[in-house]
């Protein structure tokens, strides 16, 4: 047997292209939501490409200076099966199918199939 043991190191958490203790160039980049939110974002010194727009924390876009955010439209959410039906009805004809309704309900007779 060894009298050493191995060494070995974890899959990912160090990273062996930079050494320790050494510092990146950085320069920092701020976006701006239409919001007023801002996010501060670093990117080293020679990055070949910088985005113009950022995602802010609250879900929009957010810009950097200069740059026009246009707003992205609203998604429609699910509607209900009462709105659908709302708009194909009045309320008039909903109150009357409703009537219809609880009259055919309260009739025992017409509740009995033949």
């Amino acid at each position: 047997m060894l009298d050493e043991s191995m060494r070995g190191s974890s899959l990912g958490h160090i990273s062996y292209e930079v050494d320790r203790g050494e510092r990146v160039a950085a320069q920092l980049v701020t976006y701006t939501c239409n919001d007023g939110h801002f996010t501060t974002i670093p990117f080293a010194i020679n990055a070949e490409e910088i985005p113009d727009i950022w995602n802010c924390h609250c879900g929009k876009k957010s810009g950097r200076p200069g740059v026009e955010v246009l707003d992205t439209p609203k998604v429609s959410k699910r509607r209900s099966h009462y709105a659908i039906v709302r708009e194909r009805r009045t309320e008039e004809e909903l109150a009357q199918i409703f009537i219809a309704k609880l009259a055919e309900m309260h009739n025992p007779d017409a509740q009995r199939t033949a």
